[in-house]
């Protein structure tokens, strides 16, 4: 099932790196490297001027007339020095990196990001408010000496805008749940397959991104079991050695997971203080009267991720089982010979 991901500031990829620069020569000095969710922000600083910035959250937007559809905000203050210099003034300015690209060209910057300045004129405030595919130049210069500037490069990174997950032929309902049934014949296959992930990424951007994709299965932690957790139930008995209770902190992806007796059911056992009860050792009829009585239905949670360099994205669905199905059923019996002498 697809997942359509809205727009929203956890996953805004606004990135800021700041380099600093002064008509003096002195050379810049690597001050900071930060990273926040899906920011990235470098600052280089010299003797006679530095930036420094803070992510401006949402619930601030207004403190700072950002528009509320903003994808992401944050501020980005200059210091000027000496400090006993006369006057700390900063002018402002907001450019396409190259406004002749072919993204760039013909298109306004406010349109994408815009800028704000504080009355004493050393802080800018900047959001994004719809995705760029051309970096963007913020440049600081002091007022009493145009030379001595600041430069703040602004980069969109790719973004994850759906997900299609599949075991096999189980499509994995992210954000709900996910119902699958059993076959208890040996000679069969069931429901599952390889997992896998179809994942549509954002077509405006400065930095691509690469995903990794990772898929766990959770147990399912309930404090009022005394076992600390609980899975599907036949008949009242938890079954444990299912595939997510012995196997919860391996990454599926690319690897296979069906619903049946070969890879899973024949796994199975029911704790007894009279001794385990295996089910290799039960027969499918016996197997089945256990799923006629399904107890508890909620199996696991499945966990998928997504983790890039600038953002990361999780997803999960609660895998229920609703019963079972038999696909070589025993419908006849014969015996050989018409009779027997003893």
């Amino acid at each position: 099932m697809k997942k359509i991901i809205g727009i929203a500031l956890a996953c805004v990829m606004v990135v800021g790196v700041c380099i600093m620069a002064a008509c003096t020569g002195t050379p810049p000095v690597e001050e900071e490297v930060a990273k926040t969710n899906s920011f990235l922000v470098k600052t280089n600083n010299t003797e006679l001027m530095s930036l420094t910035r803070n992510v401006v959250s949402v619930a601030s937007y207004d403190d700072y007339g950002i528009m509320p559809t903003a994808e992401s905000a944050y501020t980005i203050t200059a210091t000027v020095s000496p400090a006993e210099a006369a006057n700390h003034g900063v002018d402002w300015e907001l450019k396409w990196k190259n406004p002749s690209s072919s993204w760039a060209s013909g298109k306004t910057e406010s349109d994408y990001v815009v800028m704000s300045i504080s009355g004493d004129t050393k802080t800018a405030t900047v959001s994004c408010v719809q995705p760029f595919g051309e970096q963007l130049i913020v440049t600081a210069s002091s007022q009493d000496n145009p030379d001595v500037k600041a430069i703040c490069t602004l980069d969109y990174a790719q973004k994850v805008l759906g997900v299609d997950l599949n075991f096999g032929n189980v499509d994995i309902n992210l954000g709900g749940t996910t119902t699958v049934t059993y076959e208890v014949s040996s000679a069969k296959n069931g429901m599952g397959g390889t997992v896998t992930a179809n994942v549509t990424l954002s077509d405006v951007y400065t930095i691509a991104e690469n995903f990794e994709k990772a898929v766990y299965l959770d147990t399912i932690i309930d404090d009022n079991v005394a076992a600390g957790y609980r899975s599907i139930s036949l008949g009242g008995k938890v079954i444990a050695d299912t595939v997510a209770m012995s196997n919860h902190n391996v990454n599926f992806y690319g690897r296979e997971i069906y619903y049946d007796y070969n890879h899973d059911v024949k796994n199975w056992r029911i704790q007894e203080r009279s001794g385990d009860i295996l089910f290799k050792n039960l027969t499918t009829s016996k197997i089945i009267s256990y799923f006629q009585n399904i107890t508890e239905p909620n199996m696991y949670d499945i966990r998928f991720t997504l983790t890039g360099a600038h953002s990361s994205y999780s997803y999960t669905s609660r895998v229920v089982c609703n019963g079972y199905t038999n696909s070589t059923p025993v419908n006849a019996l014969t015996l050989d010979g018409s009779g027997y002498v003893f």
